[in-house]
């Protein structure tokens, strides 16, 4: 799941995936689409299910009355990784959400590009995957440091569970569409 966050003030969207930030007491609307197969967003304890149809956008409002991580789901069987299918929803405060947000926008690279930024480069990776949220077939990985899991929910991101990932993701996650890089 990738997320796009408008900001009311114009700003460029912040792009994030398999985890959406949301304020507390505020309507957000989720738009939903997909790219290959019908999915079905859901968000238990915030929101309904919403279908994601290939082609179509569909739009989910969604508010949280109260701070806290949610625990969302694709609720269609969509494929052989359908049950690891995962993403948080936390909802944080409005003065702490507005915080965070200008500092996830404030955020850029430093310096240099870092010898992962060279390997992401040199071996195609943003032929599939985006660091800055364009449009892409995987997920965005600007804030990928930052990322509380890894494949969408099912790994914690330690340094050995990413490079086994990259590897061969399809050893954690069954029919994933990232190659293999051993």
């Amino acid at each position: 799941m990738a997320g796009r966050l408008l900001g009311q003030d114009g700003a460029a969207p912040f792009v994030s995936a398999n985890e959406v930030r949301i304020p507390v007491g505020r309507t957000v609307a989720f738009q939903l689409t997909a790219t290959d197969v019908i999915h079905s967003f859901w968000i238990p304890g915030l929101a309904g299910k919403m279908d994601m149809i290939p082609g179509g956008i569909t739009t989910l409002p969604v508010r949280a009355e109260k701070a806290g991580r949610y625990r969302g789901v694709c609720a269609e069987f969509c494929g052989l990784s359908h049950a690891l299918m995962a993403f948080d929803v936390i909802a944080m405060e409005p003065e702490a959400f507005d915080a965070w947000l200008a500092e996830a926008r404030s955020q850029s690279p430093k310096g240099g590009l870092s010898e992962g930024a060279h390997l992401f480069a040199d071996h195609g990776c943003g032929g599939c995957d985006s660091l800055n949220g364009g449009t892409s077939i995987g997920p965005a990985l600007g804030d990928f440091a930052g990322r509380g899991t890894l494949g969408a929910g099912i790994l914690p991101p330690t340094t050995a569970h990413i490079a086994a990932f990259i590897r061969a993701p399809h050893k954690a996650k069954p029919g994933v569409r990232m190659p293999a890089y051993p």
